[in-house]
């Protein structure tokens, strides 16, 4: 299966990622340990950037079929999760979007009323669908999943990813590390702590995330096909 331009864009965010992380060389910075430090920090909330972002294009990526051909779509014979979140989160953005101190309702009107004629249209609404500034844990992604009518989604990745890992690891495993990456980053992010990172931790995070992202990009595209399959018209 085809992987899409989201996940191929996640790639090339990882790079710098990657570069801190070459360049965490302990043999030519022996004393400099702030600098160390800054480099394994930096990296480690770069990933999770990237992945994050990634997760946010998923929806975009891989619903434009169903946003194009909305009219060939029978909106009710969507999964019963999707057509809640199409409709909920579209007012939710439209009525709870942060905006500047000094914007008026008077100014809202026009993105509330947006969001009634796609709810009106029956049509589709990609932005609906995105993490909305959650943290990429893992009970977040299952929920991004779950949304589009595929639910425990760690469990059936677990074969898959056993494979491309390299060795036999438990569903829980995957949610674990998930979390232990996307929990690093707080640390550093908002408390600045990388005392604890090491470069082998890093290495294994990039690996991790790498593999997460081609077996969720591929479900997820899958998924997508499916639910076009079963609510086309005739």
């Amino acid at each position: 299966m085809t992987l899409s331009t989201a996940y191929f864009d996640f790639l090339n965010s990882l790079t710098l990622a990657i570069e801190l992380i070459r360049l965490d060389n302990e043999s030519i910075l022996p004393k400099d340990r702030n600098t160390i430090l800054g480099l394994r920090g930096g990296s480690a909330i770069l990933m999770v950037a990237s992945f994050e972002s990634f997760i946010n294009r998923l929806p975009e990526t891989h619903m434009n079929t169903l946003v194009v051909d909305y009219s060939t779509i029978d909106f009710s014979k969507l999964p019963q999760k999707m057509q809640i979140t199409n409709v909920f989160n579209s007012l939710d953005r439209a009525m709870k979007i942060k905006f500047e101190p000094a914007t008026k309702k008077i100014d809202r009107i026009i993105d509330i009323k947006s969001a009634c004629r796609i709810i009106l249209n029956d049509q589709i609404n990609p932005d609906a669908f995105i993490l909305g500034g959650k943290n990429p844990k893992a009970d977040v992604i299952s929920n991004c999943f779950k949304k589009i009518g595929k639910r425990r989604i760690f469990k059936k990745i677990t074969i898959k990813f056993q494979k491309k890992w390299g060795i036999e690891v438990p569903t829980q495993f995957i949610e674990d590390k998930l979390d232990e990456i996307v929990n690093r980053r707080n640390r550093v992010a908002h408390k600045s702590i990388a005392s604890r990172i090491t470069k082998k931790d890093l290495i294994e995070s990039i690996k991790f995330l790498m593999i997460m992202a081609k077996l969720l990009d591929k479900i997820y595209k899958k998924q997508i096909y499916k639910i076009y399959s079963k609510a086309k018209i005739p």
